[in-house]
């Protein structure tokens, strides 16, 4: 392409500092973030164990959020990763916190037997002791 022209790094170099198009942008951050959920289920799924913590919250805008972690080996790698930020709709009990955590585990296909334990920030409504058999 340009062959022909004297100037041709110069158009060359043009041609790639026109800025990409909005949608094109959009498409490639879309195709980044599946690829590093797809990373992060492999990772996850791979490993034998898997620890969670917990943390709940309200914002700014008065709404409950829950921030799911996991913490899990690859190798003789330890890995901690965001698994999801979600809105608790309803009320911030076990049951919703339960229900919350179990509907992010399943986005991203965590098999619920292979986490070994759970923490949290201690509220009460993270340590009912009927709470937990959710997970068991």
């Amino acid at each position: 392409m340009c062959a022909d022209f004297d100037n041709k790094d110069k158009i060359i170099q043009r041609i790639k500092d026109v800025p990409l198009s909005r949608n094109t942008m959009k498409d490639r951050i879309l195709k980044l973030a599946e690829n590093v959920t797809d990373q992060q289920k492999n990772d996850i799924n791979s490993a034998p164990f898997i620890s969670l913590c917990l943390d709940e919250s309200i914002d700014t805008t008065k709404s409950a959020r829950l921030a799911v972690f996991a913490r899990y080996c690859v190798g003789n790698n330890i890995k901690e990763e965001l698994i999801a930020i979600t809105s608790l709709l309803t009320t911030t009990k076990g049951t919703d916190i339960c229900t919350a955590v179990r509907n992010s585990l399943a986005e991203k296909e965590i098999d619920l037997k292979k986490i070994i334990s759970v923490t949290s920030d201690g509220a009460p409504n993270m340590v009912d002791k009927k709470w937990l058999h959710f997970f068991i």
